[in-house]
């Protein structure tokens, strides 16, 4: 058997007592009995994705294939059924010619034939992290891959995060309006391209500096350890508004994820962007080190990754996880810059072929720091995606085939149920999901 990957494998359940939902301001309060219909049961449900290494849906597994845990210890699968291409139970079968196989098994079993779920989509464009050529491309592939797949009873929501957050289109399954908020995207001004020139101008400012002579003919220290500190406070200006703006896109994220929970059915949110940094700024830093570390004292050259460190956002990505996990939302975060240039180009803007000015720095750029820039920016993308159930596309711009994944992902999972053999406490359990060797 080829290897799986089982995705959302990993969530956390709170069996609480029947409780009302609080409405949102200036909503209306949802109706008790979709409440109790989706948390009050005695039953815990869990949908699992399994793909192949290619990625692929894997079809035709058994209850006997999975192991079901909570808090580690096994629990027994007393509801299992396969949703392939949108069908359950036996329609499943049916589209296939079976003469009447059921796929759900185990005690306390749901009928053979169910209905298709709805499916949700929220495409949440990035507009500060954006360069308007790559949204274009993205938004004209979203656009033809709803166009056909888009079916009845589905529903799609566009959006954009630019200072606060813009509902372009609410849900519906109406293509014509969808099309519409996708073109709207396309023709929005530029927001990511002035903070690339930004950066491009402070790391090539860098490279170029040079250290000087005094009197005597030895290096200036005095000017070095004065060069470290000027660049050293331009790249913590430039870290800090990274974070802010990484800080803003998870609350995007989080909004987006927040508005689907309690609903049923399959749900997606697409997040589009230019990646997502774990720490932002990390690679100014460690450009700054490269060149300064070894000509003069400041503590910002001399301890790159402990200052990286001040910008961590690791638990506000934990947490966005954590809302996914209990809204049952599977996250897509989209790198549409495709494949990066070298951070050469970045360090010899300006300034063609000129990495530092003079032997006595270190040069700015080392091929590191592209791995390091590559690794931080996915990072951020690999927590949501790997957290939720979803999937990273990057280093490509081959939109329409991660669309369709998307696609396959919300048509065709597994879902395992179980009983708790317990009286409800209204704490959290971890629950995991694995496959059997073999």
């Amino acid at each position: 058997m080829s290897r799986l990957s089982v995705l959302a494998f990993v969530l956390f359940l709170s069996i609480l007592p029947g409780l009302a939902v609080p409405a949102q301001d200036g909503e209306p309060a949802q109706p008790a009995a979709d409440f109790f219909e989706a948390v009050e049961v005695d039953v815990v449900n869990i949908d699992v994705v399994v793909t192949s290494r290619s990625g692929e849906p894997v079809t035709g597994l058994t209850a006997d294939d999975f192991v079901l845990l909570e808090g580690g210890e096994p629990v027994d699968i007393t509801y299992f059924t396969e949703i392939r291409d949108g069908r359950a139970g036996a329609d499943v079968d049916a589209a296939n010619g079976s003469a009447g196989a059921v796929i759900t098994s185990g005690a306390g079993s749901a009928p053979a034939a169910q209905p298709v779920e709805p499916r949700f989509m929220i495409f949440l464009f990035d507009q500060r992290a954006l360069q308007g050529v790559n949204r274009q491309r993205f938004a004209e592939a979203a656009e033809e891959f709803l166009e056909d797949e888009l079916r009845p009873g589905d529903q799609a929501l566009v959006a954009y995060a630019d200072r606060g957050l813009t509902i372009l289109q609410g849900f519906t399954d109406d293509r014509a309006r969808v099309r519409a908020a996708f073109r709207f995207v396309t023709d929005l001004s530029e927001g990511g391209t002035m903070k690339i020139y930004g950066r491009r101008a402070l790391i090539g400012d860098m490279a170029r500096a040079s250290f000087g002579i005094d009197a005597s003919g030895a290096i200036d220290q005095s000017r070095i350890d004065a060069q470290a500190r000027m660049f050293g406070n331009q790249i913590q200006q430039k870290a800090r508004e990274l974070y802010f703006q990484t800080i803003d896109s998870l609350g995007a994220v989080a909004v987006m994820v927040d508005s689907l929970a309690g609903i049923p059915g399959r749900k997606a949110l697409v997040y589009v962007g230019e990646g997502l940094p774990m720490r932002p700024g990390e690679s100014l830093f460690q450009a700054l080190s490269n060149k300064y570390r070894n000509a003069s004292n400041d503590p910002l050259a001399q301890n790159p990754d402990f200052e990286s460190l001040a910008y961590d956002l690791s638990a506000e990505f934990t947490k966005v996880v954590a809302m996914a996990q209990d809204a049952d939302v599977a996250i897509y975060p989209v790198d549409v810059a495709g494949r990066r240039a070298d951070l050469r180009n970045d360090v010899s803007y300006g300034a063609p072929d000129q990495l530092t000015a003079d032997v006595s720095g270190g040069p700015v750029y080392d091929s590191k720091l592209d791995l390091q820039r590559e690794q931080n920016l996915r990072a951020g993308m690999d927590v949501l995606a790997q957290g939720s159930g979803g999937a990273v596309l990057m280093n490509s711009r081959k939109y329409s085939d991660f669309l369709d994944g998307v696609e396959r992902d919300l048509g065709n999972y597994y879902s395992l149920g179980y009983s708790p053999d317990r009286e409800r406490d209204g704490q959290l359990h971890r629950i995991e999901v694995e496959l059997r060797d073999g």
